[in-house]
């Protein structure tokens, strides 16, 4: 059993309940009699502390960190993970996004998030479909840019558009300003 987006039950509880979805969570597992898998944002480890019996269930934990393209590894470990993406959608040719201009712009449009990579692929192959065309282009990244990631951001910001100056949208305003650089080095294992 995998229960993702834990966090919401402390975002939507008081105190008191938070004790009570413990233990519940605790008990429902132990009924189970199946593996379960925790999965929510860092905050949601708070209520493995509420519960030690719990606690103890889940006492390893994987930090999944966002891509990287700060060193060769990393830029190579994610452009290997969207040449993986690109054989896997159905179209009538490849689409080439581990190639490097093509990759970093990926990497920019989704900070290294899986989640906003996953909207801006399922995005672009949308428009792709209902445009009729035999691949994803520049144009489609920067179309779903624009309608699944920063609705409203303005043009000169969008990473797929020409004459961007490729770099981070984590300035006040920009898509991802509340995750600096710090948030994100986290240790544990990646992926």
């Amino acid at each position: 059993i995998i229960i993702d987006e834990l966090q919401h039950f402390l975002d939507h509880g008081v105190r008191h309940s938070m004790y009570s979805v413990a233990d519940w969570l605790k008990a429902f597992i132990d009924d189970a009699g199946v593996s379960c898998l925790l999965m929510g944002l860092p905050r949601a480890t708070a209520i493995l502390a509420l519960n030690e019996q719990l606690r103890r269930r889940f006492a390893t934990q994987l930090v999944l960190t966002p891509f990287s393209i700060d060193t060769e590894e990393s830029e190579a470990e994610f452009r290997s993970v969207l040449n993986e993406l690109d054989k896997m959608i159905p179209t009538s040719r490849r689409s080439g996004f581990a190639e490097v201009d093509v990759a970093r712009r990926i990497y920019v449009a989704t900070n290294g998030l899986i989640g906003y990579l996953k909207k801006l692929v399922i995005g672009a192959f949308d428009l792709m479909r209902v445009e009729n065309r035999a691949c994803i282009d520049i144009s489609l990244l920067g179309q779903a840019f624009t309608q699944e990631i920063w609705q409203g951001g303005p043009h000169t910001l969008n990473p797929f558009r020409p004459g961007f100056a490729l770099r981070k949208l984590d300035q006040p305003g920009e898509p991802f300003a509340s995750l600096s650089a710090a948030s994100c080095a986290k240790t544990g294992r990646k992926r």
